[in-house]
């Protein structure tokens, strides 16, 4: 399992008004952020007021960004942990992480962000430019790179904050979802399943996925059998004699569902930020 999962959203710069869109998003979390400033995350920036900021981006970019069909005026970088891991986490930890990554991944970038917190669920998001400052260098990154600051955020995670569960194992990195299945599978079919290794079998999908909806699917794909009580999934079947385990048990509480789902639907809803019918990048 992976404690931060990465996601880049591109934002277009013929997407009218899609820069101030996504910097109030960043800035309120909708109402829920009383003052950004005290807690906002800035690279290269010399402003603090929104309209400032918002005009540092676009002036970044009209007057210094190479302009191609489709380019990006900045994107959206989301970094979150998995629900399961919250009570580890806290404001500070995830200001140093995300300062780390920003470092690595866009240390000449103009970037922006704030860290939203929701049912003691905690992830950041930044706006970051889509050119260096005050240079046409764009910064996109290509997949290697990607995979480069990717685990350089996780080693960074695993040498100072050893208490949070990470894994770095390079090979599993950017599997698609088949390949992923494939292996938990073959894991399931050699290694006998006690109860801890179920436990940490459900946790691994759970971080895995996006949404609870997702979860469930990637159960029946791995091959669990699911029981319900009052029409919902209350928990699986496990070993030979067909032991019914809850999801409680196992280490997933209706808290961690209901904040991965609500993760989700944020966001989903930063999707309609952007104007319909445009690409986007996420990446694991």
């Amino acid at each position: 399992p992976q404690q931060v999962i990465i996601k880049i959203l591109p934002i277009k710069a013929a997407s009218k008004g899609a820069v101030q869109r996504v910097l109030e998003y960043i800035a309120t979390d909708k109402g829920r952020i009383a003052d950004y400033r005290e807690q906002m995350i800035s690279f290269n920036l010399r402003s603090t007021e929104l309209e400032d900021i918002q005009h540092e981006f676009i002036h970044n970019y009209n007057t210094y960004a190479r302009k191609r069909k489709d380019g990006n005026i900045a994107c959206h970088v989301i970094l979150s942990a998995s629900p399961l891991d919250s009570a580890k986490l806290s404001i500070e930890i995830m200001d140093d992480i995300a300062s780390e990554y920003l470092k690595k991944a866009y240390p000449e970038a103009v970037s922006f962000g704030c860290h939203h917190v929701s049912e003691d669920h905690i992830h950041t998001h930044v706006m970051v430019s889509g050119n260096n400052l005050l240079s046409p260098k764009a910064t996109r990154q290509t997949k290697a790179q990607l995979r480069e600051n990717h685990l350089h955020l996780l080693q960074y995670i695993k040498e100072n904050y050893p208490d949070l569960t990470i894994g770095i194992t390079e090979k599993n990195w950017g599997r698609s979802e088949d390949d992923e299945r494939t292996y938990y599978a073959k894991q399931r079919s050699t290694i006998p399943l006690d109860k801890e290794t179920l436990k940490a079998r459900i946790q691994d999908i759970f971080r895995m996925s996006e949404n609870t909806e997702q979860f469930h699917t990637a159960l029946r794909d791995e091959g669990y059998v699911t029981y319900e009580r009052n029409g919902e999934a209350f928990g699986v079947y496990y070993g030979q004699e067909n032991r019914k385990m809850r999801f409680s048990r196992l280490g997933l509480s209706k808290d961690h569902f209901q904040a991965l789902d609500q993760q989700y639907e944020r966001l989903q809803e930063l999707e309609q930020l952007r104007e319909p019918g445009q690409d986007r990048s996420f990446t694991r």
